[in-house]
């Protein structure tokens, strides 16, 4: 998702984890707007403020072809609303979505994290990225299928720590990670090293001692290692204190992981990411079916407005609004190029 600060992108993923948390657990008679997954306000947070009716409603279109509407009625100090329309067909493929939020606000670089072997057991990283090194603990010996797109020839095995420490790699040349768990603490503690190939690495480094580059986007890299097939994962801003090497080689996991069945949706201010994204598809290294996106801006009215793109679609054609998004990167004219000739 692409837009400027304050247009909108944040609520199209928080609609999302509103349906989920309300009905993760099946039907229910009310939309819960503050839960586990998103926290919303009260019903006058929630409504549109051009809103033509006092409803709040959803249209969700799935990749079987069925689509579904949910309509709950507004009240303004209230943030649990009654649900007036529910289809009748069941919520089956909404409930059973393994959805995983990694927040823009991720924690930086941490001595120690905390370990629980039932966190570890649902391979699910927490919204600030908490617990995402405990689970690169516990499963780092889980392999890989040889045919799933995450492996690639440079790994030393099929291992999920061999995959980790690829793409990290990938991020700042010759970084690994080591984490130790320390049973007694019902924690882990972790440290980084840097080495090439063929060279001996360097002592180990306190994450507090390494910057927050790194750290933000381990736990990136775990949820995209630890994801299966069918799940959900909603990522914001995973550029954040990265170079663009390091943008581009998320950019890479990204694709890799959607590849392997899983759905990314990613908020992002990186053009590197779109520019990434139309360069693999115009080498054949992806398969541009599997990309789009999603431009938010504000109309001349002030209302929100929401348009998705294939990625390989020439810019030009695109119309005025993207253009002015462009036009806020200071865009380079190879940047505003068809993908193809």
């Amino acid at each position: 998702m692409l837009g400027e600060n304050g247009a909108g992108k944040s609520s199209v993923s928080q609609s999302i984890m509103l349906l989920k948390q309300t009905f993760s657990g099946g039907a229910q008679s009310h939309l819960q707007l503050n839960g586990p997954l998103v926290k919303i306000g009260n019903g006058v947070d929630a409504l549109s403020q051009s809103a033509d009716e006092d409803s709040i409603e959803f249209s969700i279109e799935f990749d079987s072809g069925r689509s579904l509407c949910i309509k709950a009625k507004y009240e303004q100090d209230s943030d649990f609303l009654p649900i007036e329309v529910l289809p009748e067909s069941d919520l089956t493929e909404l409930e059973e979505t393994n959805l995983v939020y990694l927040s823009a606000d991720r924690l930086g670089p941490q001595l120690l994290s905390s370990f629980s072997a039932a966190n570890a057991a649902t391979r699910r990283v927490s919204e600030r990225g908490e617990n995402a090194l405990a689970l690169l603990h516990a499963h780092r010996s889980a392999t890989f299928e040889k045919d799933d797109p995450r492996v690639v020839a440079e790994m030393d095995s099929l291992s999920v720590k061999s995959a980790f420490d690829h793409y990290l790699s990938q991020i700042s040349t010759g970084a690994s990670i080591e984490v130790q768990g320390l049973s007694n603490l019902d924690s882990v503690a972790s440290t980084f090293s840097f080495g090439k190939t063929g060279m001996l690495p360097t002592e180990r480094i306190r994450p507090t001692n390494v910057g927050f580059g790194l750290s933000y986007s381990a736990s990136i890299i775990i949820a995209c290692l630890l994801a299966r097939e069918g799940d959900l994962l909603i990522i914001e801003n995973p550029e954040a204190h990265l170079h663009t090497k390091g943008q581009r080689a998320l950019c890479d996991l990204f694709t890799r992981t959607s590849e392997a069945g899983v759905q990314i949706i990613c908020e992002t201010h990186s053009r590197e990411f779109l520019y990434h994204i139309r360069r693999q598809i115009a080498d054949n290294r992806v398969n541009e079916n599997i990309c789009s996106f999603n431009l938010v801006y504000r109309n001349e009215t002030g209302s929100k407005v929401s348009e998705w793109f294939p990625v390989s679609r020439p810019f030009s054609e695109l119309g005025e609004e993207f253009e002015n998004f462009l036009d806020f990167f200071g865009t380079p004219m190879d940047f505003i190029q068809p993908v193809r000739p």
